[in-house]
């Protein structure tokens, strides 16, 4: 009741409110009830008892829970013994009553003496005043409500867990998908191999196994699948192999690849320790995908080659499987060819000799009939004069 109603009443502050209906009103007329929005028709029986008096009065109780309904006199002289009974009645009677619409149910058990217990009771009656009461409630739920999705179920002993709620993964998948984890109760539960929140991280480190069979290379550490690279190394890419100062891939793996095919080049002991996979093909299986092998030389003169490509998740190593070396020279030709070149060497030292000797004694010669020449000049003066 609002404010303005109770002043008007005058009711004291946490005082009982009684309403009081009395009524002699005549009957009303045919279809008149329309008006006020009664739409259930009367069924037309008196509903009188033995004695004549109307047996309907109690239903009063239907629209004003804790009333009482009793019977005037005719000249009204019970009253007061009516109003009091009454009061006696509602102020001595306590009654739990609720709202609850199925699927809940709310059973009551009554403890009106406080220490007996009765069962399947709501209410409890002549109660005094310092009396203590007890009610005890169960609540139960035959079942959750359903969602317009039929694979969304909503369950739990208070319809508190579903399977719907959870994290979603970048695809908008429940917990990863099916192949990756299911929501029980608002939670993912990961299957096997797989973590985190949404279930969408692998638990493997496969996919971040570098080309040295190291996890990132060590450089890093594999979060949900993914290498993260140490910020303070130089050291980037997906398995943290990439590094713009450091000597090119082909370099790093040079002498782990010989000595694992060849058995050549660095100590045994060293090529233990490398963790390489490779595979011995043919030459023309090492162009990968357009790209050239890598090709060096050994100590023996011969050419190797091998590529990268990926074997599922893990990088492997193709390698040649026989090294190119220069052709054999047979002994006796090599023999027979160094004593031509001997040959070969003295005939023309012997021949550059010859033309040195020719052109000097032809300059010497040609000096000498100078000389001569000089000679048979000089006679002649002296001869003349």
């Amino acid at each position: 009741m609002k404010p303005k109603q109770e002043k008007a009443f005058g009711w004291r502050n946490y005082s009982r409110h009684f309403i009081i209906y009395m009524s002699d009103a005549g009957f009303h007329f045919a279809l008149d009830g329309k008006v006020g929005g009664l739409t259930l028709p009367n069924d037309g029986e008196c509903h009188l008892d033995d004695q004549g008096y109307y047996t309907h009065s109690e239903v009063v109780n239907e629209f004003f829970p804790g009333g009482s309904v009793g019977t005037l006199a005719s000249d009204s002289r019970n009253i007061i013994e009516l109003v009091r009974s009454s009061y006696d009645k509602i102020t001595s009677e306590i009654q739990l009553v609720d709202t609850v619409t199925a699927p809940i149910h709310v059973t009551y058990s009554a403890y009106c003496d406080g220490e007996t217990l009765t069962p399947n009771s709501q209410n409890c009656s002549n109660i005094r005043l310092g009396n203590v009461i007890k009610f005890k409630l169960d609540v139960s739920v035959d079942e959750c409500t359903t969602n317009p999705n039929p694979l969304e179920k909503i369950t739990g002993k208070f319809c508190n867990c579903d399977n719907f709620s959870c994290r979603r993964d970048s695809a908008d998948l429940i917990c990863g998908g099916p192949s990756k984890g299911t929501c029980v109760c608002g939670q993912c539960e990961c299957k096997p191999g797989y973590s985190g929140p949404d279930c969408s991280c692998p638990t493997s480190i496969e996919n971040c196994l570098a080309s040295t069979g190291k996890e990132c290379n060590d450089a890093g550490h594999c979060e949900c699948g993914v290498c993260m690279c140490n910020a303070t190394l130089v050291y980037d890419g997906p398995t943290c192999e990439d590094c713009d100062t450091c000597p090119a891939k082909c370099d790093r793996n040079r002498d782990c690849v010989q000595c694992l095919a060849y058995g050549t080049g660095i100590s045994e002991e060293k090529c233990q320790e490398c963790p390489q996979r490779i595979i011995l093909v043919e030459e023309e299986e090492l162009i990968v995908n357009g790209t050239d092998p890598c090709t060096y030389k050994d100590e023996l003169g011969c050419l190797f080659s091998f590529n990268f490509v990926m074997n599922g998740t893990m990088e492997v190593i193709l390698v040649q499987k026989i090294t190119s070396c220069p052709e054999g020279i047979d002994a006796l030709w090599l023999a027979i060819g160094i004593i031509i070149g001997i040959l070969l060497v003295g005939l023309a030292l012997l021949l550059a000799w010859k033309i040195a000797t020719y052109i000097y004694d032809k300059r010497e010669y040609a000096k000498f009939l100078k000389e001569l020449e000089n000679a048979r000049t000089d006679a002649y003066d002296y001869d003349v004069s």
